[in-house]
């Protein structure tokens, strides 16, 4: 199977030379494969993959700009290498101005005939001869199979085949430019100024059936060339004749897809540890930031120094990172063993420990540490230098009552080699003293908080607490499940009980569980947590005037106020009313609410609230103001003549009574009769700081008397009264 269109003569001879190199071949393409190579190589790491399209990445290097594109897509990289690339330029800048658009749309075609890779057997067979990646791109191209692992397994295992073409073709390209040149994916443009600035385009040069392809697109200059960046962060992990060198892949890998890692001895010159450049690539679904080599070391204990060179799809190499040095280590001997603890005149312990004498010149020597328990912090004790490595012996002069010992070796790299720990006590039946200073206080929550003044008794094993509900009680309970060994305590009390204190005391005990006199017993209050009794409401009786209410006060002695709320079923929010302190002589146990709209419905409730803030709420109950229907009436009505308008004009004064007014009804008569429903007019007010209202009568008679009332309509019915009558001859 051949991606190009025809299996042309030069092509079969190829495939010729491409079997007998495959057994040299596949290993390193399968060393590729565990490591799972990106299908689009360092183009992958700049964007989101786009699905059909190329990819176009361009430098500068000696006065000319060097220009590398990658399909995207498998697709696009089979119908590419069909009819070919073609890369044009346009010139957009010159001397720092931007061209007309007529100049900058005019396009100059670099590439005639399209690009196409390679086919000339003679030119594969010497680049396949020094460059192993170019046999990896030529097998992609027209090996007759490409499976990496294993036999093919029906149209999946060809669809892997085809992939792995594409994705090993590309990554060889990225590797060695002239790769990249063989296979059709490198254009060197010699003719640009130094003036100019150019946007270069690349894309198949015919157009491919059922695919949409996105252009590549890149624009740069001449002056545009950089100098490529140090790798940062090189990293050494020294071990047993073996070196981890690591280094940042975040930044590195925005400039270089492939690394030179060099090797320093002792201070000489640096050589190359990779014959091919290193490729930092990822095992599946792996995330780190750093990558990793490994490297083999002649001997340990030489100065090894590492430093690492990136290398980019152009072939441009940075500078060299800074270096990373350090030393093999001989695996760690077994570690040191204490043979036995002894006591010395009853006041001292001797410690002695076995460790193999030919292991000797593995270590720098002993230190002896000490705990005053089994899990505790150890403290050398041994001095400030190393117990000589010959010695198996050492002196403990001012023992703990109780020792935790165990020794330790350091080995000539500053490891660290622990023994076995082994306990020691001295004799001891003296107790230590009662605790003094002994406090406590239950917090809101129910913590109850103690602390004390600290024993100096060295060989003190912690502390027990014990508590009380009465005072001469001989049932004190030990809260204290083990000794504490700081000097305070907390411990939950439950709340919600009739006694106001607790009672507490404290003891010492040391390690051989000699016990202290209890401390002075101390009282602590708890805090109130029983909330008042809730007041009850009596009744609330709604009219025309407002609401009136009363209930009965709550009957807790502790009582500190009542507050009597509303909510008006609108924000959600309760507005205290009233509040009644107490005691009282003579406490309040009624209200009449009376600022409230008729009709509306309201909450109520009491809260009442005792001297430790605790709250309690009664039941809500809802009431509403009855409304009758009348409102406000209409005052201050005027009438004027306009005789340029042949109109009479009304204003009158009217401050709503409610939020919901909805008109105006004109009443009118003429001469001596009765004034009867003439007009209905929408709501209208003047910019004055007064309500002014108003209404214009324009049919009217000569030499009549007209009378007029006005009344307000609300939306809900009600309405006010007729306004007085006011008379104009017209």
């Amino acid at each position: 199977m051949f991606f190009p269109n025809q299996e042309t003569p030069h092509m079969k001879k190829l495939v010729t030379l491409i079997n007998m190199k495959k057994s040299n071949l596949f290993p390193w393409i399968l060393i590729l494969a565990i490591l799972k190579i990106s299908a689009t190589g360092i183009f992958a790491q700049n964007d989101v993959a786009i699905d059909h399209g190329l990819k176009l990445v361009g430098t500068v290097i000696d006065e000319s700009i060097h220009l590398r594109w990658a399909p995207t897509s498998l697709g696009v990289w089979k119908e590419s290498n069909k009819v070919g690339y073609v890369v044009e330029r346009f010139t957009i800048r010159r001397d720092e101005q931007i061209l007309p658009l007529a100049e900058r749309q005019r396009g100059t075609i670099l590439t005639a005939p399209a690009l196409k890779p390679m086919e000339d057997e003679v030119r594969w067979k010497a680049l396949m001869e020094k460059n192993d990646n170019a046999a990896i791109a030529a097998q992609a191209l027209y090996g007759e199979t490409f499976d990496i692992s294993g036999p093919s397994l029906g149209l999946s295992g060809a669809i892997d085949q085809q992939q792995n073409r594409f994705s090993f073709g590309l990554f060889a390209a990225d590797q060695s430019l002239e790769v990249a040149d063989a296979l059709g994916l490198y254009l060197k443009d010699d003719q640009v100024k130094k003036n100019e600035y150019y946007l270069y385009k690349v894309y198949p040069s015919a157009p491919i059936a059922g695919m949409s392809i996105d252009t590549g697109y890149v624009y740069l200059g001449i002056n545009d060339a950089f100098e490529l960046p140090k790798i940062i962060e090189v990293e050494t992990s020294f071990d047993d004749q073996i070196v981890y060198i690591s280094w940042d892949k975040v930044l590195s890998s925005k400039f270089y897809s492939s690394y030179i890692v060099e090797r320093s001895l002792n201070g000489g010159g640096f050589e190359k540890i990779n014959a091919l450049p290193y490729v930092g690539m990822d095992k599946e679904k792996e995330n780190v930031d750093r990558i990793l080599m490994m490297d083999s070391l002649e001997v340990n204990d030489q100065t090894y120094a590492y430093r690492v060179i990136g290398k980019t799809i152009f072939e441009e190499l940075s500078p060299a990172s800074d270096p990373s040095e350090g030393k093999g280590m001989n695996p760690k001997v077994t570690s040191p063993m204490i043979e036995s603890v002894l006591m010395v005149d009853e006041t001292k312990f001797g410690i002695t420990w076995e460790f193999l004498a030919a292991n000797e010149s593995e270590i720098s020597g002993f230190e002896l540490h000490r705990s005053a328990t089994d899990q505790g912090s150890f403290v050398k004790i041994s001095g400030e230098n190393y117990i000589d490595k010959k010695l198996r012996y050492l002196i403990d002069e001012n023992p703990l009552p109780t020792n935790y010992y165990k020794v330790v070796a350091i080995d000539k790299y500053e490891r660290v080699l622990n023994s076995y720990t082994a306990l020691a006590q001295l004799d001891d039946e003296e107790p230590p003293v009662a605790p003094i200073g002994l406090r406590g206080k239950v917090m809101e929550d129910g913590e109850l908080v103690m602390t004390w003044a600290k024993n100096e008794e060295q060989d003190l094993l912690g502390y027990r607490v014990f508590i009380a509900h009465y005072k001469e009680s001989e049932q004190y309970i030990q809260i204290t499940s083990k000794p504490i060994t700081q000097n305070f305590y907390t411990h939950m009390m439950p709340l919600n009980t009739l006694d106001e204190e607790v009672y507490v005391k404290v003891r010492a005990v040391d390690y051989r569980h000699n016990f202290s006199e209890f401390s002075e017993i101390i009282t602590v209050a708890k805090p109130d947590s029983v909330a008042p009794v809730a007041p009850i409401f009596k009744m609330a009786n709604s009219g025309e005037n407002g609401i009136d209410i009363a209930w009965v006060n709550s009957t807790s002695a502790d009582l500190v106020e009542t507050i009597l709320e509303r909510n008006d079923l609108k924000s959600n929010d309760w507005t205290a009313l009233q509040t009644i302190a107490f005691p009282s002589k003579n406490p309040i146990n009624n209200y009449q609410d009376s600022l409230i709209d008729r009709g509306a419905k309201y909450q109520y409730r009491l809260k009442a609230i005792d001297d430790a803030g605790l709250v309690t709420f009664s039941r809500i109950i809802t009431a509403s103001k009855i409304d009758n229907g009348i409102r406000l009436p209409v005052e201050s009505i005027a009438a004027q003549v306009d005789r340029k308008q042949k109109a009479v004009t009304l204003n009158w004064k009217y401050e709503p009574d409610g939020n919901d007014l909805s008109h105006f009804v004109i009443y009118r008569s003429a001469k001596t009769a009765k004034p009867g429903k003439y007009d209905t007019i929408k709501k209208i007010t003047a910019d004055l700081g007064e309500k002014i209202w108003g209404y214009q009568d324009a049919l009217l008679q000569m030499d009549t008397n007209y009378n007029y009332q006005v009344r307000a309509v609300y939306a809900n019915g009600a309405q006010s009264p007729l306004s007085e009558l006011v008379s104009i001859n017209f």
